[in-house]
């Protein structure tokens, strides 16, 4: 199942201008439009992670042994809080689009704003809970691979004007 989660995430990079390196410089430079890559790649995206994911449902050792799913534990349900982050976050990302033909500021600056959204919604919701300090921002930014992100970061900031 760990080859689905790699091909959801490249297929679902695929259609968007900041699914990928590649598009994200191509979007910045204008040499695409967001609507227009959307709607070319929407579907040869989905086609690209269904035709995987029917394959591999068809030969899944799952189904050979006829196991039964059961449902997830109330303790691995997602809380509230966490829904709202979940939100959040996904409508940070698609703000970044927006952001860019609204202000016509460089995309980064909407992922960055977008951050800080999701850095006061956090803070907000920790604020009163010691337990839970380690789910605040800066706890989480400790743990981040950084070396990985100063490498896209400085991909993108090369490419210039």
């Amino acid at each position: 199942m760990g080859a689905v989660v790699v091909i959801a995430a490249n297929a679902g990079g695929a259609w968007t201008p900041i699914g990928d390196v590649t598009t994200t410089m191509l979007w910045i430079h204008g040499q695409i439009s967001t609507s227009q890559t959307m709607q070319d790649l929407f579907i040869p995206s989905a086609v690209s992670l269904a035709v995987p994911l029917a394959l591999m449902s068809l030969t899944s050792e799952v189904q050979d042994r006829k196991q039964e799913v059961t449902d997830a534990m109330p303790s691995e349900q997602m809380v509230p809080a966490g829904q709202l982050v979940f939100l959040v976050g996904i409508g940070a990302l698609l703000f970044v689009p927006v952001f860019k033909a609204v202000t016509g500021l460089p995309p980064y600056l909407g992922m960055l704003l977008g951050l800080g959204v999701l850095w006061v919604v956090t803070d907000a919701i920790h604020d009163s809970d010691a337990q839970s300090q380690k789910l605040k921002v800066p706890q989480a930014l400790s743990r981040i691979d950084t070396q990985s992100t100063l490498f896209f970061l400085g991909i993108l900031l090369s490419v210039g004007r």
